[in-house]
Parts: C-alpha cells; sequence; structure tokens
C-alpha cells in the first residue's frame, strides 16, 4: 500500500511537469493559427515577434521544469528521471519541429504574401496603365471623331465654295444677260421709234403730196376764177362803155330805156361779179387753211427730220408772212365790198381786181414753190 501511493506521489508531480509544456505548445500553435487567420485579413506580425514568443514559451517551459527539478525530492530513483527526461526530450523535439513547421510556414506565408503584394502592386500598375491605355484609347477615338467631323466640314466647306462659285458664275451669267437683254431691248425700242418715225414721215409725206395737189387744184381753180372775173370786167367795161353812148345819141326816152336796160345788165354783171368775188374769198380762204395745214405738216415732218429744221423754220416763217398779208388784202377786200355801194364802184373794182390778181400771183407763186 505504501509502495502504491508513493508511485501516484510520484507519478503526480512527473504528468504536471510533462503537462505544462504540453499545453503550453498546444496553447502557442492555436495561438500561431489565430495570428495566421489574423494576418491573412490584416497586417501580418514580423517574424522574429512570433520567433520571440515561441522561444519565451518554451524557455518558460524549460525554466519551469528545472525550477521544478531542483525543488522535487530527491528521494525519486535514476529511472524514473531518465523517463522523464525521455519524455521531456521528446516533447521539446515535437515542440521544436512544431515551431520549425510553423516558422517554415511563416516564411511561406511571408514569401506568398510578398508574392501577392507585387502582384498586387502589378496589378495596380497594370489597372493604372490599362486605364491610361482606356484614357488614350477614348482620347484617340474622340481624336478621330474631330478629325472625321474636321474632314467633313471641310468637304461641306468645299462644297459650299463650288456652290458658291458656280451661283457667282450664275449670277455673272445672268447680268451679262440682263445686259444683253437690255441691249437688244434698246435696239428693239430704236427699230421700233425709226419705224414709227419712218412711218410717220411716209404717210406725213402721203398727206403733204395729196394737199399739194389739192392746192395745185385750187390754184387752177383760182386761176380760171381770175380768168373768168377779168372776161366779166372786159363784159363790164364794154357794156358801160357802149352805155355811155347810148346815152350821148339818143333822146332822153331812148336814153331812159337804154339806161333802164344798162342797168338791169349791169345790175346781172355786179351780182355775177360779187358771186364770183365770193367763190373767190371762200377759195381763198381754203387756200390759206390748206397752205396753213401744209406749213403745220411740214412743221412735224421738221421735227423728225432735225436736219432740214432750219430750212422749214424759215419756210414757215415765209409761209406766214406770205399768207398774212393775203389775209389782210382778203379782209380788207370784203370791208370794202361791204361799205361800197355797186354803183359806184369802178374804180374801187378795178382796185379790188388788182389786189385779187396780187394776191392770186402770190399763191401761184407759193404753189410753185410748194
Amino acid at each position: 500500500m505504501a509502495s502504491t501511493s508513493s508511485k501516484t506521489d510520484v507519478m503526480e508531480p512527473l504528468f504536471v511537469k510533462a503537462g505544462i509544456p504540453l499545453a503550453l505548445s498546444v496553447a502557442g500553435f492555436v495561438f500561431a493559427r489565430i495570428v495566421l487567420r489574423r494576418s491573412t485579413i490584416a497586417k501580418p506580425f514580423p517574424l522574429q515577434t512570433t520567433v520571440s514568443s515561441v522561444s519565451d514559451t518554451i524557455d518558460s517551459s524549460d525554466d519551469f521544469i528545472d525550477e521544478e527539478g531542483i525543488h522535487s525530492p530527491q528521494s525519486t530513483s535514476s529511472p524514473i528521471k531518465d523517463d522523464d527526461q525521455e519524455h521531456m526530450l521528446s516533447c521539446s523535439q515535437d515542440s521544436s519541429s512544431t515551431v520549425a513547421s510553423h516558422i517554415q510556414f511563416e516564411e511561406e506565408i511571408l514569401g506568398l504574401k510578398n508574392e501577392i503584394e507585387e502582384l498586387q502592386n502589378r496589378e495596380h500598375s497594370l489597372s493604372m496603365q490599362f486605364l491610361g491605355y482606356r484614357v488614350m484609347k477614348e482620347q484617340d477615338t474622340v481624336l478621330m471623331e474631330l478629325n472625321n467631323m474636321v474632314l467633313l466640314e471641310t468637304a461641306h466647306v468645299k462644297l459650299l465654295d463650288r456652290e458658291i462659285s458656280a451661283i457667282e458664275a450664275q449670277a455673272r451669267g445672268l447680268e451679262n444677260f440682263v445686259v444683253v437683254c437690255r441691249r437688244v431691248l434698246e435696239e428693239v425700242k430704236r427699230t421700233q421709234t425709226i419705224n414709227g418715225l419712218e412711218a410717220e414721215i411716209m404717210r406725213i409725206c402721203d398727206v403733204l403730196e395729196m394737199r399739194t395737189n389739192v392746192i395745185n387744184k385750187l390754184d387752177d381753180e383760182v386761176r380760171e376764177s381770175e380768168a373768168a372775173v377779168n372776161r366779166l370786167q372786159e363784159e363790164k367795161n364794154d357794156l358801160l362803155v357802149k352805155l355811155i353812148a347810148a346815152e350821148s345819141q339818143d333822146s332822153l326816152i331812148s336814153k331812159i330805156e337804154a339806161e333802164g336796160a344798162g342797168m338791169e345788165d349791169y345790175n346781172r354783171l355786179v351780182s355775177e361779179l360779187e358771186k364770183l368775188q365770193k367763190d373767190r374769198a371762200s377759195e381763198t380762204t381754203e387756200l390759206i387753211y390748206l397752205r396753213w395745214s401744209n406749213a403745220c405738216l411740214r412743221h412735224e415732218l421738221m421735227r423728225s427730220h432735225g436736219q432740214q429744221q432750219l430750212q422749214i423754220e424759215d419756210r414757215k416763217k415765209y409761209l406766214e408772212l406770205e399768207l398774212e398779208e393775203p389775209c389782210r388784202e382778203i379782209a380788207d377786200c370784203d370791208q370794202e365790198q361791204q361799205h361800197e355801194e355797186p354803183c359806184l364802184g369802178v374804180a374801187g373794182s378795178s382796185k379790188t381786181f388788182s389786189k385779187e390778181e396780187k394776191v392770186a400771183k402770190k399763191a401761184e407763186e407759193m404753189g410753185g414753190r410748194g
């Protein structure tokens, strides 16, 4: 009984001494795993701290074992001490192997972390390069778009320049066409005016020719009337001479009878003479009107022919001067015929006939000039 109790008393401190380092090693391993898990998330602890912590645990366990060995009772036997030492050595070897494996793991983890950091740095640099490349690519696309826009605008500007040049050419062509049209219109108007003037000149010439023919006919009629008047005047003079001779030779009765017969003849001749004078006055008035219209037509013809303007004006003045005198003479003749008695108008009639002859001569001269 005493031996068993003594063995149990000896084994208990051995288990205590062996269990403490094992517990510490297990605790260190668990702590190392926890630290490794945390280091994967957060920044890892340096290798020296982990190694020092493990070495501190080992040293503390050795110190504790030494203290226990020192303070252990000296009554234990040597075989028990050898077993304990072997067991402690195996435990220390196991702990050192675990520590070495942990250190190796830590080194591998640190190497992997360094590689990860390098890869992350490389990824960051590549991402930055990729971002720069994307920015450059976007800038390149923007530059390409701007270049295309510039090319399109340049082509549009060239097209607009061509359109502007074409429009300017069309405008110049239209201006030239307008100038040509204006010239053609001016030529047409000039031709029309010339044709109109020529037609007017031809019409005026025809009218002048017709009126000249009428004037010539009237001149012939005036000459015939003058010849008739002269003939009647001669007959009148003969009758007067016969009447005077009959009055001197016959008796008073025969004289009265002859005088009555002579007065009847004389009155008849006077009435015929007055009729002829009236006809002549009307014909002279018509002749003056025709000559005046002839002068007007000549004046119109003078307007159309600028070269003959001075000559026609001179003719017009001459005609006016020539026509004023016959008009005055005819007016005087009419007044004299109205105020004079028929029986006492022998000398006046001769004077009137002389004036009428002058008018007829002037009319003939004007007709010859016309």
